[in-house]
């Protein structure tokens, strides 16, 4: 687990939010999407969904629920680096949770 915090923390969670985050949301614009609710819940689905390979629906859940407000965020305020550590903090609580749950 050593490891793992601070790879999460510094590129997994950044790379996560500019993919979904600043990378689509260019994209979807680029496209012609102007409509903002299109872009947060695509983005929160987008993020929900590679998060289907754990096979837990609560996680899809809470995946969607965090997508959306990081989405929401990102649109009023676009700062990749403050949703990249809102995001780095919030998973390794999710992990640490998830660890204490199956002990």
């Amino acid at each position: 687990m050593t490891v793992f915090f601070p790879f999460y923390f510094l590129l997994s969670s950044p790379m996560q939010e500019f993919l979904f985050r600043s990378f689509l949301f260019a994209e979807m614009r680029a496209a012609g999407v102007r409509n903002g609710w299109a872009l947060v819940l695509f983005s929160a689905l987008s993020f929900s969904f590679i998060h289907i390979i754990y096979g837990d629906w609560l996680t899809l859940a809470l995946t969607f629920c965090i997508g959306l407000l990081w989405a929401l965020i990102y649109y009023y305020i676009p700062n990749l680096v403050g949703v990249s550590v809102f995001h780095g903090v919030v998973g390794i609580f999710g992990v640490l949770a998830g660890v204490a749950r199956n002990l």
